[in-house]
C-alpha cells in the first residue's frame, strides 16, 4: 500500500480523489489552507431509488446496473439496441425496470426521448449519463460526421438529459447527476482529437454544474477513469488483453462500478471521482 500526494492546486491535478487498483493507493493530500468545498455530506440509500442510466448495455454500463441492483434500485435503462437491453434485463433478473432504445448521435431523438422519460417517470433519483462514443483519430484523418457524432453523444446528450429531466430530479430527496468522463478530460492522448475534446467539454460542463447546484440540493459528480477492459473504442477485449500482457494497465468494469457505488453510498461524495492507473 502506498501514499500518493496530489496537490489539487496544480492545473493538471484538479482531481479530488484518486484510486489505484494495483497499488491500492487511497490517499489524497489536500493543502491545509484549502477548504474542501467539493466534498458533500450526502449519504444515499439506493433501495427503491429510481436510476436512469444511459449506455446501459456497454461494459461499464452493465457493471453499474449489476452493482446498483444489489441494493434494490429501480431502473430506467437506455441503450442503442433494444435486443441487448432485453438480454441485460433477463441476465440480471431485473424486476422494476423500464427500457428505452435510442441513437444519441441524433439530437432530435435524444430530445424526444428525454421528454418522453420526463412524462413517464415523474421522479428520478439518479441520472447517470454513461453513454459514450470513442473515435480515436487525428485531424488529418477524422471525418466531420465522426466529430459531430462524438459531441452529440458525449456532450450534447448529457446536457439535454440533465436539462429536460431537472424537474424530475428535483422531486427526489437525494437527487444526483453522474457523468461518465475519462482521464482524457485532463490528460491529452495523441490521435484522440474528438474524444479528448468531448471529454474536456464534459468535464467543464460537469464541474460547472456541480458548482451551480451546490446549494440547490442536486449533487453533480464527474467520474474520470483511465483505461477499462471493455469493447469501447477501436480495440476490443482480446486486443486489450494482448496489450495488458505487454504492460498496459486496464481496470475491470466490475471493479470500477463497485468502487464508485461504494463511494456514493458512503457519507460523502465529490465533484470529481477518479480511478487512475499510470
Amino acid at each position: 500500500m502506498g501514499l500518493l500526494f496530489i496537490d489539487i492546486l496544480q492545473p493538471h491535478y484538479t482531481i479530488s480523489y484518486i484510486f489505484s487498483k494495483i497499488n491500492l493507493i487511497r490517499y489524497v493530500y489536500i493543502p491545509l489552507n484549502i477548504t474542501a468545498q467539493n466534498l458533500y455530506n450526502f449519504h444515499v440509500d439506493l433501495k427503491n431509488k429510481t436510476i436512469l442510466l444511459t449506455g446501459a448495455t456497454g461494459g461499464i454500463g452493465e457493471a453499474f446496473v449489476q452493482e446498483f441492483a444489489k441494493d434494490g434500485a429501480k431502473f430506467i435503462l437506455v441503450a442503442k439496441n433494444q435486443e441487448e437491453l432485453n438480454q441485460l434485463v433477463t441476465k440480471i433478473s431485473l424486476k422494476d425496470v423500464s427500457i428505452y432504445e435510442t441513437d444519441f448521435s441524433d439530437i432530435g431523438k435524444t430530445t424526444n426521448l428525454a421528454l418522453q422519460i420526463a412524462k413517464n417517470h415523474p421522479q428520478i433519483d439518479i441520472l447517470m449519463n454513461n453513454a459514450g462514443i470513442g473515435v480515436y483519430d487525428n485531424l488529418e484523418n477524422i471525418d466531420p460526421k465522426s466529430w459531430f457524432d462524438s459531441f452529440a453523444v458525449n456532450v450534447h446528450a448529457p446536457f439535454i438529459f440533465s436539462k429536460i429531466l431537472l424537474a424530475n430530479l428535483q422531486k427526489s430527496s437525494t437527487p444526483m447527476i453522474i457523468n461518465t468522463g475519462s482521464q482524457c478530460g485532463f490528460k491529452i492522448e495523441e490521435t484522440r482529437l474528438a474524444y479528448n475534446s468531448t471529454k474536456f467539454a464534459l468535464r467543464g460542463m460537469s464541474l460547472t454544474m456541480a458548482q451551480e447546484f451546490r446549494d440547490k440540493g442536486i449533487k453533480v459528480v464527474l467520474l474520470s477513469f483511465s483505461s477499462v477492459m471493455t469493447n469501447f473504442g477501436p480495440l476490443d477485449i482480446p486486443d486489450k488483453k494482448r496489450l495488458e500482457q505487454n504492460g498496459h494497465k486496464y481496470f475491470r468494469p466490475e471493479y470500477v462500478a463497485k468502487e464508485i457505488v461504494s463511494r456514493i453510498k458512503q457519507d460523502h461524495i465529490e465533484d470529481e471521482m477518479c480511478l487512475i492507473q499510470e
